[in-house]
């Protein structure tokens, strides 16, 4: 279980690889810098999640017949105010960048990638509380560990 939290970590910066070496092939610096922030921005999401799964771990919603770490039953789909103020700084940012350069094409190839890999690294960061918990779990309790008979 260790290895594969470590695993997912991975996978989800790894994408962000592929997104910078385009940067640096067409040269576009204020992507690197966006590419940058939402990557740290990921980070910080994954930090809160783990967080927030190990405050719920210790007041008991993991239980049977309590919410659980996200409570998916009951919530509603909506989007909160933080959530809308990025992305319209975001859009900002992307098209102050975009309006100082003439090839507007190659930075709508490298908005692609770069959404991809932030929707998947905050995706993952959904999970990995998860993993940690089991694992921290399996180390703990011994009724964690099941034996295939």
């Amino acid at each position: 279980m260790i290895v594969i939290s470590l695993l997912l970590i991975k996978l989800s910066i790894e994408f962000y690889l592929v997104y910078f070496v385009l940067c640096f092939d067409q040269n576009v610096p204020i992507m690197v810098t966006i590419g940058m922030v939402s990557l740290m921005v990921g980070f910080m999401y994954l930090i809160i999640s783990t967080v927030r799964g190990v405050t719920r771990f210790k007041h008991g919603e993991f239980k049977e017949g309590r919410s659980g770490l996200y409570n998916f039953k009951q919530s509603k789909g909506f989007v909160s105010i933080p959530i809308i103020f990025g992305v319209t700084i975001l859009g900002g940012v992307i098209a102050r960048g975009v309006s100082n350069m003439s090839e507007v094409p190659n930075i709508v190839e490298l908005i692609i990638p770069l959404v991809i890999s932030f929707f998947l690294q905050c995706g993952i960061a959904m999970i990995i509380p998860e993993f940690f918990l089991i694992t921290y779990c399996k180390f703990r309790y011994q009724s964690f560990n099941v034996v295939p008979k």
